[in-house]
């Protein structure tokens, strides 16, 4: 018989049933799709702020490793420290404290007024320092952050007249620069080098000079006017019998105060300038501090090897005859007119390594341009009689570049066998 009674809820199937299993699958693979996009962009951030800090820090290195030729770019980095004392009263710089400040702010440096440590008074520096030279590397190295940095260097403007005293007394002039040096590596913890500027001492000699010959010429007129009638004329010979003039001050004399100047630049290392006036000193001690501030990026400029700086050489061209004269010319001591000597008989690098490829031995290849004549001088006229051969030491050294195997070579010195 049929069953009649009518099914219970467990009879009839579920309408999520076969949907449980599904649901969830789709609900972690939806997910595991958003944490991976995720994940991607997050890869895509990173990605692109590694490139954006590579950007940065390349920009940086060529910033710092830019060649600066220009002292307004320079000047900027330097803070001059200047002694109070310099401006005051019986100083050389007394009244122009105004201008000397002026100036240096002008050129781009930063002006600091402080109180005197040693004395005389002295031009000191400190430079803003951004990056650090490798001297491996031979390239600047940017710093994490700007840091101030003391020069080693200190200039000294002193008066001719107390320079003369010095050297007048018994210590003399070496004493006071050693106690000087004393002081300032007390000071500092180094060994800075000294500019000294001597104001007026030919002026001084000239003008104490002048004085003795007219203090000289007074006394003689003062002896003419109390021997001789006032209607009897004074005579030159009457002069010459006068006698010489005694002095009492004890002055030592012009040559000795520069011959101690002289000691100074010799034994002692120290800078001597000689400043015929105000201005001239002024002049200089800007120069001087242009030159300072200069001077680390000469180590860029001029690289460990002296020849290798760019001369302003035209080395592109759309020639290879041209290029590979170019690239002879690069060797020291190969002139234009030495290249194309070269060129003539070897129009072409692979004619040149075929030629040393034909040598029987290295020695042969060593010496194969050294029968080569210069053809031409140096403005490019031909040589119609006393043509001079290169010579085995040039033929050596382009046979090291060319055939060379070591790149480290230093091709300016003489080459051995």
């Amino acid at each position: 018989m049929p069953n009649l009674n009518p099914p219970s809820d467990g009879d009839y199937p579920s309408p999520t049933k076969g949907k449980s299993k599904s649901s969830p699958s789709k609900a972690a693979k939806a997910a595991a799709s958003r944490l991976a996009r995720e994940a991607k962009a997050r890869e895509r951030e990173a990605l692109k702020a590694a490139k954006q800090r590579a950007a940065a820090e390349k920009k940086r290195f060529l910033e710092v490793n830019r060649l600066r030729t220009s002292k307004s770019d320079t000047m900027r980095e330097l803070i001059v420290d200047l002694d109070r004392t310099l401006f005051a009263s019986g100083q050389p710089f007394a009244g122009c404290q105004e201008s000397v400040t002026a100036r240096f702010q002008e050129e781009g440096a930063s002006v600091n007024m402080c109180d005197g440590v040693v004395a005389p008074p002295l031009v000191r520096f400190r430079r803003k320092v951004r990056a650090q030279w490798d001297k491996e590397r031979r390239h600047w190295v940017p710093l994490d952050k700007e840091e101030v940095r003391r020069e080693p260097m200190v200039i000294v403007y002193i008066d001719a007249k107390e320079v003369v005293q010095l050297v007048g007394e018994g210590a003399g002039l070496e004493s006071w620069y050693g106690d000087l040096k004393r002081r300032l590596q007390a000071m500092d913890g180094e060994d800075p080098q000294v500019f000294l500027i001597c104001q007026g001492l030919v002026k001084y000699y000239a003008r104490l000079k002048a004085n003795e010959n007219r203090a000289y010429t007074a006394r003689i007129r003062q002896q003419l006017a109390d021997n001789q009638p006032a209607d009897e004329p004074t005579t030159s010979t009457a002069r010459r019998k006068a006698p010489p003039p005694t002095t009492t001050t004890t002055v030592p004399p012009q040559a000795t105060v520069e011959r101690s100047l002289l000691q100074l630049k010799l034994v002692h290392r120290c800078y001597v300038i000689h400043a015929a006036s105000l201005v001239d000193g002024i002049e200089w001690l800007h120069q001087l501090t242009s030159d300072l501030s200069l001077k680390p990026y000469k180590s860029l400029r001029d690289t460990h090897l002296s020849f290798a700086v760019d001369m302003g050489r035209n080395t592109t061209s759309s020639s290879s005859a041209a290029v590979y004269g170019m690239m002879l010319q690069q060797i020291p001591r190969v002139t234009p007119a030495i290249a194309g000597s070269i060129t003539t008989i070897y129009p072409s690098l692979n004619a040149l390594l075929s030629a040393y490829g034909r040598c029987a031995d290295e020695a042969e290849e060593r010496g194969l341009l050294s029968g080569v004549q210069v053809q031409s001088n140096k403005d490019g006229t031909e040589r119609r009689g006393n043509r001079t051969n290169l010579g085995l030491q040039l033929s050596k050294r382009i046979h090291a570049v060319v055939r060379g195997r070591n790149a480290e070579l230093l091709v300016s010195n003489p080459t051995k066998d």
